[in-house]
Protein backbone atom coordinates (compact mmCIF):
# COMPACT_ATOMS: atom_id res chain seq x y z
CA UNK A 1 0.00 0.00 0.00
CA UNK A 2 1.52 2.92 -1.12
CA UNK A 3 -0.09 7.10 -0.34
CA UNK A 4 -0.09 9.37 -3.14
CA UNK A 5 -2.41 11.56 -2.54
CA UNK A 6 -1.40 13.11 0.84
CA UNK A 7 2.27 15.01 1.22
CA UNK A 8 3.31 14.25 4.94
CA UNK A 9 5.68 17.14 7.07
CA UNK A 10 6.99 15.73 9.69
CA UNK A 11 8.45 18.01 12.53
CA UNK A 12 12.06 16.33 13.51
CA UNK A 13 14.72 16.94 15.52
CA UNK A 14 17.72 15.23 14.25
CA UNK A 15 19.04 14.53 17.59
CA UNK A 16 16.16 12.20 17.90
CA UNK A 17 17.21 10.24 14.43
CA UNK A 18 17.86 7.40 16.26
CA UNK A 19 14.82 6.70 18.72
CA UNK A 20 12.26 8.64 16.69
CA UNK A 21 13.04 9.50 12.73
CA UNK A 22 14.28 6.44 11.77
CA UNK A 23 11.40 4.24 13.14
CA UNK A 24 8.53 6.08 11.28
CA UNK A 25 10.82 5.90 8.26
CA UNK A 26 10.90 2.15 8.81
CA UNK A 27 7.56 1.95 9.55
CA UNK A 28 4.15 3.85 8.42
CA UNK A 29 6.34 6.80 6.77
CA UNK A 30 8.07 3.91 4.52
CA UNK A 31 4.18 3.81 2.70
CA UNK A 32 4.56 7.46 1.68
CA UNK A 33 5.54 8.35 -1.65
CA UNK A 34 5.54 12.20 -0.53
CA UNK A 35 6.91 13.60 2.15
CA UNK A 36 9.21 15.94 4.04
CA UNK A 37 10.87 16.17 7.38
CA UNK A 38 11.43 19.89 8.51
CA UNK A 39 14.44 19.84 10.64
CA UNK A 40 17.55 21.11 12.64
CA UNK A 41 20.32 18.85 11.30
CA UNK A 42 21.45 16.57 9.07
CA UNK A 43 19.48 13.54 8.70
CA UNK A 44 21.78 11.70 5.95
CA UNK A 45 21.37 10.83 1.92
CA UNK A 46 18.54 8.38 2.45
CA UNK A 47 15.76 10.53 4.54
CA UNK A 48 14.19 13.41 2.46
CA UNK A 49 14.67 16.73 5.16
CA UNK A 50 15.46 20.30 4.68
CA UNK A 51 17.22 22.11 7.54
CA UNK A 52 15.13 25.09 7.80
CA UNK A 53 16.31 26.41 11.72
CA UNK A 54 19.46 26.10 13.68
CA UNK A 55 17.18 25.71 16.88
CA UNK A 56 17.07 21.75 18.51
CA UNK A 57 15.27 22.27 21.45
CA UNK A 58 10.94 21.84 21.83
CA UNK A 59 10.52 25.23 21.00
CA UNK A 60 12.12 24.89 17.49
CA UNK A 61 8.52 23.75 15.53
CA UNK A 62 6.82 27.47 14.62
CA UNK A 63 9.95 27.46 11.69
CA UNK A 64 9.94 23.67 11.15
CA UNK A 65 6.11 23.89 9.90
CA UNK A 66 6.09 27.43 8.15
CA UNK A 67 9.13 26.64 6.55
CA UNK A 68 7.93 23.18 6.02
CA UNK A 69 4.82 24.23 4.51
CA UNK A 70 6.63 26.70 2.04
CA UNK A 71 8.75 24.41 0.82
CA UNK A 72 6.53 21.60 0.06
CA UNK A 73 3.94 24.18 -1.70
CA UNK A 74 7.28 25.05 -3.87
CA UNK A 75 7.51 21.67 -4.46
CA UNK A 76 4.28 22.15 -6.66
CA UNK A 77 3.35 18.05 -6.43
CA UNK A 78 -0.03 16.70 -7.15
CA UNK A 79 -0.56 15.75 -3.56
CA UNK A 80 -4.60 17.30 -3.21
CA UNK A 81 -4.42 17.12 1.24
CA UNK A 82 -0.89 17.84 3.83
CA UNK A 83 -0.46 15.88 7.10
CA UNK A 84 1.48 17.58 9.62
CA UNK A 85 2.71 15.92 12.33
CA UNK A 86 5.54 15.18 14.72
CA UNK A 87 8.68 12.67 14.68
CA UNK A 88 7.08 10.62 17.30
CA UNK A 89 3.42 10.81 15.69
CA UNK A 90 1.60 6.70 14.85
CA UNK A 91 -0.36 7.27 11.88
CA UNK A 92 -2.97 4.54 10.72
CA UNK A 93 -2.83 4.71 6.86
CA UNK A 94 -5.53 3.21 6.07
CA UNK A 95 -7.77 4.78 8.63
CA UNK A 96 -6.53 8.29 7.52
CA UNK A 97 -7.53 6.66 3.96
CA UNK A 98 -10.78 6.26 4.93
CA UNK A 99 -11.49 9.27 6.99
CA UNK A 100 -10.39 11.47 3.39
CA UNK A 101 -12.53 9.43 1.39
CA UNK A 102 -15.80 10.95 3.61
CA UNK A 103 -14.33 14.55 2.84
CA UNK A 104 -14.63 16.90 0.63
CA UNK A 105 -11.17 18.30 -0.65
CA UNK A 106 -12.77 21.60 -1.90
CA UNK A 107 -13.63 22.95 1.34
CA UNK A 108 -11.71 25.95 3.91
CA UNK A 109 -10.92 23.09 6.34
CA UNK A 110 -8.56 21.75 8.85
CA UNK A 111 -9.07 18.17 10.76
CA UNK A 112 -7.79 17.09 13.82
CA UNK A 113 -7.89 17.32 17.80
CA UNK A 114 -8.86 20.43 19.24
CA UNK A 115 -6.90 22.24 21.85
CA UNK A 116 -8.95 25.28 22.93
CA UNK A 117 -8.62 26.86 26.55
CA UNK A 118 -4.90 25.71 26.24
CA UNK A 119 -3.60 28.67 25.24
CA UNK A 120 -5.03 32.62 26.69
CA UNK A 121 -4.07 35.23 24.57
CA UNK A 122 -4.69 38.98 24.65
CA UNK A 123 -8.35 38.44 26.72
CA UNK A 124 -9.40 34.74 24.88
CA UNK A 125 -8.31 31.77 23.65
CA UNK A 126 -7.04 30.60 20.42
CA UNK A 127 -8.54 27.65 18.75
CA UNK A 128 -6.13 25.37 17.32
CA UNK A 129 -5.56 21.95 17.11
CA UNK A 130 -2.89 19.72 18.81
CA UNK A 131 0.22 19.54 16.20
CA UNK A 132 1.58 15.83 18.09
CA UNK A 133 -1.98 14.63 17.13
CA UNK A 134 -1.74 15.41 13.45
CA UNK A 135 -3.52 18.06 11.40
CA UNK A 136 -5.02 17.16 7.80
CA UNK A 137 -5.93 20.03 5.79
CA UNK A 138 -5.91 20.27 2.04
CA UNK A 139 -3.16 21.60 0.04
CA UNK A 140 -4.79 24.52 -0.94
CA UNK A 141 -5.47 25.89 2.16
CA UNK A 142 -1.67 25.32 2.78
CA UNK A 143 -1.09 27.51 -0.03
CA UNK A 144 -3.38 29.73 1.40
CA UNK A 145 -1.83 30.09 4.37
CA UNK A 146 1.64 30.61 3.50
CA UNK A 147 0.59 33.18 0.66
CA UNK A 148 -1.87 34.91 3.52
CA UNK A 149 0.86 34.73 5.88
CA UNK A 150 3.63 36.59 3.44
CA UNK A 151 0.59 39.45 1.84
CA UNK A 152 -0.02 40.22 5.62
CA UNK A 153 3.99 40.19 6.94
CA UNK A 154 3.26 37.57 9.35
CA UNK A 155 5.40 34.95 8.19
CA UNK A 156 9.00 35.58 10.09
CA UNK A 157 7.39 36.13 13.21
CA UNK A 158 4.91 32.84 12.62
CA UNK A 159 8.89 31.27 12.60
CA UNK A 160 10.04 32.29 15.52
CA UNK A 161 10.55 29.97 18.08
CA UNK A 162 8.23 29.54 21.17
CA UNK A 163 9.39 31.34 24.07
CA UNK A 164 8.03 29.99 27.48
CA UNK A 165 7.01 32.53 29.52
CA UNK A 166 5.76 34.11 26.42
CA UNK A 167 6.73 37.64 25.51
CA UNK A 168 4.08 38.49 22.02
CA UNK A 169 5.37 41.21 20.34
CA UNK A 170 3.47 44.11 17.98
CA UNK A 171 -0.20 42.51 18.92
CA UNK A 172 0.57 38.84 17.46
CA UNK A 173 0.93 35.73 19.28
CA UNK A 174 4.93 35.89 18.42
CA UNK A 175 6.15 33.66 21.41
CA UNK A 176 3.42 30.79 21.24
CA UNK A 177 4.31 27.07 19.58
CA UNK A 178 3.83 25.54 16.00
CA UNK A 179 0.14 24.19 16.20
CA UNK A 180 -1.33 27.25 18.28
CA UNK A 181 0.50 29.95 15.09
CA UNK A 182 -1.48 27.29 12.71
CA UNK A 183 -4.84 27.48 14.61
CA UNK A 184 -4.02 31.44 15.02
CA UNK A 185 -3.66 31.72 11.42
CA UNK A 186 -6.19 29.71 10.31
CA UNK A 187 -8.70 31.91 12.24
CA UNK A 188 -7.14 35.11 10.53
CA UNK A 189 -8.34 33.74 7.39
CA UNK A 190 -11.94 31.92 8.19
CA UNK A 191 -10.31 27.96 7.72
CA UNK A 192 -13.00 25.65 10.09
CA UNK A 193 -11.12 23.90 12.69
CA UNK A 194 -13.26 20.42 12.83
CA UNK A 195 -12.11 18.16 16.42
CA UNK A 196 -12.27 14.37 15.96
CA UNK A 197 -11.03 13.94 19.82
CA UNK A 198 -11.41 9.91 18.96
CA UNK A 199 -9.63 9.57 15.90
CA UNK A 200 -6.01 12.08 16.63
CA UNK A 201 -4.73 11.15 19.95
CA UNK A 202 -2.58 13.82 21.22
CA UNK A 203 -0.96 11.51 23.98
CA UNK A 204 0.14 7.77 23.43
CA UNK A 205 -2.27 5.21 23.97
CA UNK A 206 -1.29 4.56 27.85
CA UNK A 207 -1.98 7.89 28.89
CA UNK A 208 -5.83 6.88 27.85
CA UNK A 209 -5.24 3.28 29.94
CA UNK A 210 -6.10 2.15 25.86
CA UNK A 211 -4.90 -0.60 24.70
CA UNK A 212 -2.62 -0.39 21.65
CA UNK A 213 -5.08 -2.25 19.49
CA UNK A 214 -7.38 0.76 20.02
CA UNK A 215 -4.84 1.81 16.84
CA UNK A 216 -7.14 -0.51 14.81
CA UNK A 217 -10.24 2.03 15.15
CA UNK A 218 -8.31 6.02 15.18
CA UNK A 219 -5.53 7.36 13.23
CA UNK A 220 -3.32 8.56 15.32
CA UNK A 221 -1.30 8.38 18.97
CA UNK A 222 1.41 10.73 20.15
CA UNK A 223 4.65 10.03 22.14
CA UNK A 224 5.05 6.80 20.06
CA UNK A 225 8.76 6.19 20.36
CA UNK A 226 11.03 3.48 18.56
CA UNK A 227 9.98 -0.14 19.00
CA UNK A 228 6.23 1.75 19.86
CA UNK A 229 6.41 2.23 16.14
CA UNK A 230 6.76 -1.03 15.65
CA UNK A 231 4.23 -2.24 17.95
CA UNK A 232 1.41 -0.15 16.68
CA UNK A 233 2.73 -0.86 12.99
CA UNK A 234 2.48 -4.77 13.11
CA UNK A 235 -0.97 -4.56 14.72
CA UNK A 236 -2.27 -2.26 11.92
CA UNK A 237 -0.93 -4.71 8.66
CA UNK A 238 -1.32 -8.05 10.86
CA UNK A 239 -4.78 -8.19 9.44
CA UNK A 240 -5.67 -4.91 7.74
CA UNK A 241 -9.76 -5.84 7.45
CA UNK A 242 -9.73 -4.95 11.03
CA UNK A 243 -8.78 -1.19 10.71
CA UNK A 244 -12.32 0.48 10.95
CA UNK A 245 -12.53 4.08 11.08
CA UNK A 246 -15.62 4.62 13.64
CA UNK A 247 -18.07 7.33 12.47
CA UNK A 248 -19.12 8.07 16.35
CA UNK A 249 -16.62 6.95 19.17
CA UNK A 250 -16.30 3.40 19.93
CA UNK A 251 -15.97 2.02 23.30
CA UNK A 252 -11.93 2.42 23.16
CA UNK A 253 -10.17 -1.08 23.83
CA UNK A 254 -9.24 -0.30 27.00
CA UNK A 255 -6.40 -1.88 29.54
CA UNK A 256 -8.67 -3.57 31.90
CA UNK A 257 -5.61 -4.91 33.77
CA UNK A 258 -4.49 -1.67 34.46
CA UNK A 259 -5.72 -0.24 38.18
CA UNK A 260 -6.94 3.57 37.51
CA UNK A 261 -5.61 5.73 40.13
CA UNK A 262 -8.11 8.63 39.67
CA UNK A 263 -11.38 6.61 40.51
CA UNK A 264 -12.89 9.71 38.49
CA UNK A 265 -11.63 8.69 35.39
CA UNK A 266 -14.78 6.10 34.83
CA UNK A 267 -14.91 4.93 31.29
CA UNK A 268 -17.54 7.38 30.77
CA UNK A 269 -16.19 10.65 31.85
CA UNK A 270 -13.08 8.89 30.22
CA UNK A 271 -14.90 9.87 26.57
CA UNK A 272 -16.14 13.36 28.25
CA UNK A 273 -12.71 14.61 28.46
CA UNK A 274 -12.02 14.44 24.99
CA UNK A 275 -15.87 16.35 24.55
CA UNK A 276 -15.32 18.59 27.03
CA UNK A 277 -18.32 21.24 26.35
CA UNK A 278 -15.29 24.32 25.55
CA UNK A 279 -15.24 22.57 22.14
CA UNK A 280 -18.14 24.56 21.04
CA UNK A 281 -17.20 23.94 17.11
CA UNK A 282 -17.22 19.80 17.45
CA UNK A 283 -19.87 18.28 15.58
CA UNK A 284 -21.35 14.94 16.06
CA UNK A 285 -18.67 12.87 13.52
CA UNK A 286 -21.17 9.98 12.57
CA UNK A 287 -23.84 12.67 11.22
CA UNK A 288 -21.34 15.41 9.44
CA UNK A 289 -19.30 12.80 7.72
CA UNK A 290 -22.74 11.21 6.63
CA UNK A 291 -23.58 14.14 5.53
CA UNK A 292 -20.98 15.03 3.38
CA UNK A 293 -20.68 11.62 2.30
CA UNK A 294 -24.61 12.74 0.44
CA UNK A 295 -23.35 15.74 -0.91
CA UNK A 296 -20.46 13.91 -2.27
CA UNK A 297 -23.12 11.58 -4.12
CA UNK A 298 -25.36 14.56 -5.15
CA UNK A 299 -22.86 16.47 -6.46
CA UNK A 300 -21.65 13.63 -8.67
CA UNK A 301 -25.34 13.05 -9.69
CA UNK A 302 -25.87 16.77 -10.25
CA UNK A 303 -22.49 16.63 -12.66
CA UNK A 304 -23.83 13.60 -14.69
CA UNK A 305 -27.04 14.75 -15.18
CA UNK A 306 -25.21 17.73 -16.69
CA UNK A 307 -23.57 15.38 -18.85
CA UNK A 308 -26.32 13.86 -20.09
Amino acid sequence: MKIDNIYFLILGGSKFAQSRIKPICRTWLSQCNNYLISTDGELGKNIKHEVVTQYNDCHSCPPKIFKGMEFIINEKSDCEWLFIADDDTYVNLINLNSFIELLDVKEDKMYGKDMTGNYPYNGSQIKYLSGGGGTLLPMHVAEKMIKSAKKENWFNWLCLPRQIPPKHEKGYPTASGADTKLGWLGNQINIEQLSYPHLFYPEGYKKYNHLPENILQCITYHRQYDQQQDLLHNIVYKDVSKNKLSLEPLDPIMDKTKEIKNKNLSKSSVQSLNYHPITSYHINTEIMLLHKKIEKLEKEIYKNERMV
